[in-house]
């Protein structure tokens, strides 16, 4: 992950996720990034990614200040030009890829299987690897296609590794809970609620039921409408 702010009034943030860990000259790569101004809020951003002396294509974000592109490092840094709300147009400086290594490339999207593969340098080219799946501290060997059905419920790491065991790129990835069952209800009573007011909680559950209530800055959750306790308690914490 690298971080790149401005310097400006209005200050932002931009993060980049190399996919697999990391990015290696010669080989394509994913990467994902987020803008956010100073308050942590997302931000929605346009531009152009700028690398090996030319225009590689836009980049936008497409959801929650966050976007993903790809492309092939060279030893010249890479760079983004994004347009920010604030009319500026900014350069911020991918991380610098390494001569060596190796990037994992995971295709997550599909229902019933993930599936992925794994670029390196010229000069590993023939060296042996295994991929393995660690879950909750355990991990047995696997190949891709992976079902899902195969795997645990929430977050696991696909991480790739050398003959010594070395571990080489890693990449994580989540597998929705299944055969759920709802055995705790929450309902607000209030009829009218804002911001700093008591509010009033029915909550059932099972006898002996443990609960925990977290509350937090609706303002600064992203995609809070598209997760549940499940989400949260498998996805958001583990990563």
């Amino acid at each position: 992950m690298s971080d790149a702010s401005l310097g400006d009034s209005t200050h932002y943030l931009v993060r980049f996720f190399p996919e697999g860990g990391g990015l290696v000259n010669g080989v394509k790569s994913n990467v994902a990034f987020e803008v956010t101004d100073g308050r942590g809020k997302p931000v929605h951003a346009t531009g152009w990614l700028e690398s090996n002396g030319g225009e590689d294509g836009p980049v936008s974000t497409l959801r929650d200040g966050r976007g993903v592109f790809s492309l092939v490092p060279s030893k010249t840094v890479a760079r983004l030009r994004l347009a920010m709300p604030n009319g500026k147009t900014k350069t911020f400086d991918l991380p610098v890829a390494d001569a060596s290594g190796y990037a994992m490339t995971v295709d997550a999207t599909g229902k019933d299987r993930i599936t992925w593969s794994v670029g390196m340098s010229a000069d590993l080219q023939g060296q042996q690897t295994e991929t393995l799946l660690i879950h909750n501290g355990k991990a047995r060997l696997v190949s891709s296609p992976l079902l899902r059905k195969d795997m645990p419920d929430g977050c696991s790491q696909l991480t790739l590794i050398n003959h010594e065991g070395d571990i080489l790129c890693s990449r994580m990835v989540f597998n929705y809970p299944r055969g759920m069952s709802d055995n705790v209800h929450v309902s607000i009573v209030d009829s009218t609620i804002w911001p700093d007011k008591e509010m009033t909680l029915d909550i059932r559950a099972e006898r002996q039921a443990s609960v925990s209530l977290a509350v937090c800055d609706a303002e600064t959750q992203l995609a809070a409408e598209n997760h549940n306790a499940a989400t949260w308690y498998l996805l958001s914490s583990d990563l």
